[in-house]
């Protein structure tokens, strides 16, 4: 069914990008009518819930409600484009070389269609679900989900509420030697953003020592972070990413990683004059970062100036807290004079790293394709998965099934970069293998 849909699902897709949704403000409201009009064109009742102004989120159901969830979770809005940059215009859903290309494609609108369409392929077997089947496209998942994710479960919590979720930050398979390994993401890291603010003495600028220079005890503060990170921490879902790669690449060298993990800056220092990408990726996989991203301080261009304000974005693992990473900071701040001020706290989450969803995904993707390694993996960045583990301990997956059909620095610099797009192929691809899984899960809790 859904491959004979390919025209209307390019169609739609096409569509969908031309929508603005760019975040902020985000504005997701028309887009989610549309996907509620598209819905009840197949016969499905939806509700749509808007957590502010023009912050629109959809949800619809197949199914009886007390039977399990599984819900296909995405979102609506988008990070800006600037147009110049692009080959095409951002939001013209231009249709060309078998390609739609656009803001979105990949982040997160075609994965969005491609959830819809597996879910429209259930319409007439209801009767036959032994799960009861959610779609939902939520705000504001690029500033964070409070508008969306985030609101529905504070305020509709029965609405969103599901024991399994397939989302976003996995599933991408990744040519290796003739193979494709699919990372699921399984885990994601705590985000803590904290500004810190480093206090000085004001005083002439003519006579630097008539002060004490708190943009340059503020950039020691820098130095001592930049220069000495965390200590390396092998979790469960980076060893399963790893092991996975190292069976089928042809890089023996990155062994320690997995038997000395002390060693792993140095096997990742080489890995990186080949594959920077890769090694970089890893290496946030293997301990908690802390990473600054903003500096303000001084008054004028005379004074010394007595106070400096940075802003880190840290990144911490599962099984790693809040406490764990103020000690960090105290050590970095030692003899300083300093105030400290949070301005995110979400803790790390993790689902199962085997499951009768994950075990589901498994299945299909290794019939899908003989030469496919699935592994589980850590997501470094932070999805709308977290509100769920969190709040219903749901067993969320990032699953986005896409075969990365071009060198995959290309492919990564196109979400969120310029001259965004997906393949026709892929779309329907990602679809097909969608409803094959959710074919599989039900087979698997028939019983249940």
């Amino acid at each position: 069914m859904i491959r004979e849909e390919e025209r209307e699902m390019t169609r739609f897709l096409s569509e969908l990008i031309q929508i603005d949704t760019s975040n902020p403000p985000g504005n997701e409201a028309e887009a989610a009518k549309l996907i509620k009009e598209k819905l009840s064109e197949y016969g499905i009742k939806s509700i749509y819930l808007e957590s502010d102004k023009n912050r629109g989120n959809v949800i619809a159901y197949l199914g009886e409600e007390n039977k399990p969830r599984l819900l296909l979770l995405s979102h609506l809005d988008v990070v800006p484009a600037v147009r110049e940059e692009w080959k095409v215009d951002p939001f013209s859903g231009l249709i060309k070389d078998g390609y739609i290309w656009g803001r979105g494609a990949l982040d997160d609108k075609g994965p969005l269609v491609a959830e819809l369409y597996a879910f429209l392929a259930f319409r007439d077997l209801v009767d036959e679900l032994n799960i009861q089947l959610m779609f939902a496209a939520t705000a504001d998942e690029e500033k964070g989900g409070l508008k969306g994710v985030g609101w529905l479960i504070e305020n509709h919590p029965e609405k969103i509420r599901a024991e399994y979720a397939i989302n976003e930050g996995g599933g991408m398979g990744l040519p290796v030697r003739g193979k494709y390994i699919f990372p699921i993401q399984t885990a994601e890291k705590g985000v803590y953003w904290f500004r810190l603010r480093v206090k000085g003495v004001p005083g002439h600028g003519s006579i630097p020592g008539s002060g004490v220079n708190a943009i340059a005890l503020a950039s020691s503060v820098i130095e001592r972070v930049v220069s000495k990170q965390p200590d390396i921490r092998m979790t469960d879902h980076a060893k399963g990413f790893i092991e996975s790669f190292l069976r089928i690449s042809d890089k023996s060298f990155l062994t320690p990683l997995v038997s000395s993990p002390q060693l792993a800056d140095k096997v990742l220092d080489k890995l990186a004059k080949e594959d920077k990408g890769l090694a970089e990726k890893i290496r946030a996989m293997l301990r908690n970062t802390v990473t600054p991203t903003m500096i303000k301080g001084g008054v004028k261009e005379n004074i010394i100036p007595s106070l400096c304000e940075v802003v880190f974005d840290a990144r911490l693992l599962p099984g790693s807290n809040k406490e764990e990473l103020l000690r960090y900071i105290k050590e970095k701040c030692e003899g300083l004079d300093y105030e400290l001020e949070f301005i995110s706290e979400e803790e790390p989450t993790e689902s199962p790293l085997t499951s009768p969803l994950y075990e589901a995904i498994k299945a299909v993707l290794m019939e899908e394709l003989e030469n496919a390694v699935v592994t589980p993996v850590l997501g470094t960045g932070g999805t709308d998965s977290r509100f769920l583990r969190r709040s219903f301990k749901c067993q969320a997956y990032g699953f986005t099934p896409i075969i990365v059909d071009e060198p995959y620095g290309d492919f990564l610099r196109r979400i969120h970069g310029v001259d965004e797009r997906i393949s026709i192929k892929n779309l329907v691809w990602s679809a097909e293998v969608l409803r094959k899984v959710i074919v599989e899960f039900n087979e698997t809790l028939r019983g249940h």
